[in-house]
Parts: C-alpha cells; structure tokens; sequence
C-alpha cells in the first residue's frame, strides 16, 4: 500500500491514489469477511464497523472522505487504511 502510495504522491495524483487504495483495501478485506468485494463503500462501512474500534462514520470518512488535499493527508488515508484493515483481519 505505501509503495503505491510514494508512487502516486510523485505525480501529484491524489484523488487516484487515495481511490485506487481504498479500492485494494476493500477488495482484499471484504471477500474474507463474505461480502462481495464490489459492495457499496457505504454498506462496506457498516460491515467493518462491526469488526472495529472505530465507529461506522469514521470508516464511512475513510473509505468515502474527499480526496487528500496533501501529501500528508494521502499518508494519513494510507496510514488509517492499514489499521483499519489490520483491525477487522485480526477480529
């Protein structure tokens, strides 16, 4: 994930970095949940918050939130991204 994310951040191509990360997470983490990896970000929320610490909103932000402005706020998404799916594989 962050090897795609260096690379994406060097061409200034945010808004398809952080869509194509989320779209990875997702298709890594819901088929192992039982849900088809192609289900709406919205209804993805509400599965992983049952499997999280965090609340549905707080996924909700992070799967759907707005493109990162800067190249501190795509590290951030990466970094959120990865506890995320950390979190519900290991519950």
């Amino acid at each position: 994930v962050q090897g795609h994310a260096r690379l994406y951040q060097s061409r200034r191509a945010r808004e398809r970095a952080a869509a194509a990360l989320r779209s990875a997470m997702l298709a890594r983490v819901l088929p192992v949940l039982g849900v088809v990896k192609d289900a709406p970000p919205e209804s993805a929320a509400d599965v992983l918050a049952g499997r999280s610490r965090r609340s549905q909103p707080e996924i909700a932000h992070i799967l759907c939130g707005p493109a990162p402005a800067s190249d501190a706020e795509l590290a951030d998404l990466v970094r959120n991204l990865d506890e995320l799916e950390r979190e519900v594989r290991s519950q």
